[in-house]
């Protein structure tokens, strides 16, 4: 398929952005299977004029959809959390902000003060029985807080997946997939990347410290992935083959509005 060159609906059909604030985490050096272990650079936080860059920008096309606060990191570590929701919630009136943690750092003032600022969503991995039950209670008092236990170790867990989805000759579900159509990822170093399965960011189309927000969307490179996407090869990349996520949990309530 022949992917539109028009900026205006190119834009228009990113109903996801998501910032990776840093590449700080308390459990990456614990849990091997996650690729916030292979970081091995000094810490980095994303610069909040990269943010407000790239919120002012999608306020001009009156964006609706998902702003994700999560990527291989703990959000809960920026001390500038609360004032990044709320700069989101004030210039983004038609998003709803996500957040994913891993509750190491939770108690219900933290909770109560980010749902507060205005996350709709805040969604707690839990990594053992003790935590689950302590981050239950919590939860229980705080409306928009969801648990989501973890076994520590289970192969079939999908993080697990993310470290191995390069390695040759591993399958994943095929299909067409829309993702990278309608997703905008911002790494923790300014880069615009493909999507947050592409942990090694083997694909990267500019970066925002140096390039446009438009000339990142536009990239020749992306339109053709997406294309191939669209159409339903998975087999253009490593990481599209290996990925195990159908193509309708990529679009549910945003299909209709793509322009392609």
């Amino acid at each position: 398929m022949q992917i539109t060159r028009n900026l205006k609906h190119q834009v228009r059909n990113i109903h996801r952005l998501e910032f990776e604030l840093s590449n700080n985490c308390q459990y990456s050096k614990v849990h091997k299977w996650c690729p916030a272990s292979r970081d091995e650079r000094p810490l980095i936080f994303l610069k909040s004029s990269i943010i407000r860059k790239v919120v002012d920008f999608f306020k001009q096309y009156d964006f609706y959809g998902i702003v994700y606060l999560s990527g291989y990191n703990e959000p809960l570590l920026d001390p500038r959390l609360i004032d990044i929701i709320k700069y989101i919630k004030a210039n983004l009136p038609g998003g709803r902000v996500f957040m994913f943690s891993n509750g190491v750092a939770c108690d219900k003032n933290i909770l109560s003060d980010v749902i507060e600022a205005g996350v709709e969503r805040f969604q707690l991995s839990v990594y053992n029985d003790k935590e689950y039950l302590r981050l239950r209670e919590i939860a229980k008092k705080v409306p928009g807080v969801i648990l989501r236990p973890r076994v520590v170790g289970n192969n079939d867990d999908d993080i697990d997946d993310r470290i191995k989805i390069y390695d040759e000759g591993t399958k994943g579900v095929g299909g067409y997939c829309y993702m990278p159509t309608l997703f905008y990822y911002v790494r923790n170093n300014g880069d615009a990347n493909m999507c947050n399965w592409d942990w090694k960011c083997t694909q990267i189309f500019g970066n925002l410290y140096k390039d446009s927000i438009e000339s990142t969307i536009m990239n020749e490179e992306r339109l053709r992935i997406n294309s191939e996407l669209v159409d339903g090869n998975r087999g253009v990349l490593p990481v599209c083959n290996a990925c195990r996520l159908p193509g309708y949990k990529c679009t549910r309530e945003y299909a209709k509005d793509l322009v392609l």
